[in-house]
């Protein structure tokens, strides 16, 4: 029993005089005492009988991966428990996180170890360097430390909740971070980033989404969709690339009004997921028929049109009506011809769209049903009317039920318009004969004489004139290819004495 308190005392007097000969400053035995230890420096300490612990403060100036760097050895490797030292992550608050057991050589060949904590918030934490057994006598280490940064590392805090959120401008990218942890256990930065929007124009909304974490495709990264009193639209998921590979992906949703201020919610699928970096920025991809009049909804707010330039409308984008009313003026009486283009960004093209023209009181006089192209190829109908008396009328485009698919469309209208001449003065009908013929056409004029004559095609285009002098009949139409024509005859003084229709045959 002598001979073994003798030994250890031996032991004992061997470790204080290593401990009296090392360069680590204390005390630092507590967390409270720690060193301060700056990234990028190496400090040197020694652990033994008497000083079990050593405790060094730093401070994370970015979110990232903690790396630590050691060296360690012991004095002889027949010395019992050699490898036993240990270095252990803490909080701010002494929560500890987890450590590691670090490779250790002896006096002259000190062996080198790399130590990772992922994934960590940008905060004060501590490092503790401690002996794992009582017998062993001293370790001789060192410590440096760095932060592995992210693929993105601004950060945008905080924005945990829609009132919070941060604006992402257009076709911007914004950074973000998700899930770096400050305490163990859970304790993480919040697991919902927000950011507002507020798309410019109807149409879709492209997101482009990359994102990464420590963990690669382990879990997935969710987006969500919100609107402007924080109804959820829909939520999409993905599945990030690892550091420092981050996966691009994107992101659409339809049929979204132009003005509205929304939601983008970058999220964890389960708490506690640690380490997401993530950018994204969004644009809108714009209808094919883009100007749209908001709000014409109703007969008394429909917008005054000239039906001489193309009217463009959306049905069913968000928050928007399933019908529009334009209202325009027909100048003289005779045929209207309306060509419909219309397109969906659905997938399918059995969007039960219409389109009624309407007199003044809102009776029908007629009605489409167009066929519409899907994904910016519109598909076009007509509808024609033979005889339309000069005056206003009502065009009322919709969607036939409620949640139809969005659409965009152009009415092009054509109606028989005769530039710097006057109403007809008084109503009469020109005799033509035969009529329909695929030759030459007879024209009457009665008693009427000395008038221009005007030939106007279906679209209303002028295709040909000649002068009637002092004849009753005039021949024509040798010109004229297949189809539906109108006549008018107009006196010397610009009035429309006579006007009459005419179609040729092959």
């Amino acid at each position: 029993m002598k001979n073994l308190f003798t030994l250890f005392a031996a032991l004992c007097f061997t470790c204080l005089a290593a401990h009296a000969q090392s360069s680590e400053t204390e005390p630092n035995d507590s967390l409270q005492v720690a060193n301060p230890l700056a990234a990028g420096t190496t400090i040197s300490g020694q652990s033994c009988v008497f000083t079990d612990q050593d405790w060094y403060r730093i401070i994370l100036p970015n979110d990232g991966i903690l790396v630590v760097y050691t060296t360690a050895s012991i004095p002889d490797a027949t010395e019992p428990g050699q490898g036993q030292l240990n270095i252990s992550l803490f909080s701010k608050t002494g929560a500890p996180f987890y450590g590691y057991t670090v490779r250790t050589g002896v006096s002259g060949s000190a062996l080198s170890d790399t130590l990772t904590f992922c994934c960590m918030a940008a905060d004060t934490f501590y490092l503790q360097a401690y002996r794992g057994w009582a017998f062993n006598l001293c370790w001789n280490y060192t410590l440096n430390w760095t932060v592995a940064l992210p693929s993105f590392t601004n950060d945008a805090e905080p924005d945990q909740a829609p009132l919070l959120a941060v604006p992402m401008p257009y076709n911007t990218n914004v950074e973000g971070h998700l899930g770096f942890q400050n305490q163990p256990g859970g304790g993480a930065e919040d697991n919902n980033d927000f950011f507002a929007i507020v798309p410019p124009t109807d149409g879709v909304l492209k997101v482009n989404v990359s994102v990464e974490a420590e963990a690669g495709a382990n879990a997935p990264f969710n987006v969500s969709l919100f609107d402007n009193v924080g109804g959820n639209l829909s939520d999409m998921s993905i599945m990030p690339g690892s550091y420092p590979l981050p996966f691009d992906t994107t992101l659409y949703w339809s049929c979204l009004t132009g003005g509205d201020t929304m939601h983008l919610r970058p999220s964890l699928s389960v708490y506690g997921e640690l380490g997401f970096a993530y950018k994204m920025s969004y644009t809108m991809l714009a209808p094919v028929f883009g100007n749209d009049v908001e709000p014409n909804n109703t007969m008394g707010t429909a917008q005054v049109v000239d039906p001489n330039q193309p009217i463009e409308g959306h049905e069913y984008f968000y928050n928007e009506s399933n019908e529009d009313y334009f209202k325009f003026y027909k100048p003289d009486t005779g045929f209207f011809q309306l060509i419909m283009q219309a397109e969906t960004y659905a997938a399918s093209t059995n969007t039960p769209m219409y389109l009624y023209l309407l007199d003044t009181i809102g009776n029908t006089i007629s009605a489409i049903y167009p066929t519409i192209g899907v994904n910016s190829h519109p598909l076009s109908d007509t509808m024609y009317v033979a005889t339309l008396a000069a005056g206003y009328y009502y065009l009322k485009p919709g969607n036939a039920y409620f949640g139809a698919p969005c659409t965009s469309y152009r009415l092009d209208i054509t109606t028989p318009t005769i530039t710097g001449i006057n109403p007809v003065a008084q109503s009469q009908t020109l005799r033509v004969f035969p009529n329909p013929s695929s030759d030459l056409f007879t024209v009457d004029f009665g008693e009427v004489r000395n008038t221009s004559i005007g030939i106007y095609n279906s679209v209303g285009q002028l295709v040909e004139t000649m002068l009637q002098n002092n004849e009753r009949y005039v021949a024509l139409g040798n010109k004229l290819s297949t189809g539906l024509y109108l006549l008018k005859a107009v006196d010397s003084t610009g009035n429309i004495v006579l006007q009459g229709k005419l179609i040729k045959t092959k």
